[in-house]
């Protein structure tokens, strides 16, 4: 099992704390789902927080589950989509997708970045 990471630790805090100061813990309305038009309305820091979160969780389960994943384990699927490219990368190519496809923008970030973001795709 690998060490934590300093900069892995700070960039939870730091996404833990974005999020605590976007929505309070009294707040009376849902947090929106993430679909393309939340993506396409979102600032580059929102961004860019948003997927980085997703890769923190990512690398943290990574770590949990060590050298063996369950079978059933979907670790390894998003470590194959996001690993071989930055976190700037996947928000230009979310940007890419959303803008080259306007009538997908209900579907939601995670499903775009599991069914299409894929290694074929981002090739193109």
């Amino acid at each position: 099992m690998r060490k934590w990471n300093v900069s892995v630790i700070l960039a939870v805090l730091c996404v833990l704390g974005l999020f605590a100061t976007v929505v309070p813990a009294n707040a009376s309305h849902e947090v929106p789902e993430v679909n393309g038009k939340v993506w396409m309305d979102a600032n580059q820091p929102e961004k860019l927080g948003y997927i980085l979160g997703i890769a923190t969780m990512v690398e943290l389960e990574q770590d949990a589950q060590g050298e063996n994943p369950a079978t059933n384990s979907l670790i390894n699927g998003w470590v194959r989509r996001l690993s071989p490219y930055t976190i700037k990368e996947i928000v230009q190519k979310l940007d890419q997708f959303y803008q080259t496809n306007p009538n997908f923008m209900d579907r939601q970030v995670v499903e775009v970045l599991w069914c299409d973001f894929n290694p074929d795709y981002l090739k193109k």
